[in-house]
């Protein structure tokens, strides 16, 4: 019981560390969309949804390649 505990505090940072970035990008791109209210903007919330989902898969391709690279990187140094 006291490990689940003292892990506790890691998770929530660890949790926050993602949510908090994300919902800044959320909150600026709502901003974007309708203030103010009497001036045209570029931005559609089509737009905004496929910026948001194309970044989020481009960020998981660049994890991948940045962790295959890293681990190729690592089995040449071991070898």
């Amino acid at each position: 019981m006291g490990k689940r505990s003292a892990y506790a505090p890691d998770v929530l940072l660890i949790l926050l560390a993602g949510i908090l970035p994300a919902l800044t990008v959320v909150a600026l791109g709502i901003r974007r969309l309708h203030y103010p209210r009497g001036a045209r903007w570029p931005t559609s919330w089509r737009r905004f949804t496929l910026a948001l989902v194309s970044g989020m898969t481009s960020a998981i391709v660049f994890a991948a390649i940045f962790e295959f690279a890293l681990t190729l990187l690592v089995t040449r140094e071991m070898a």
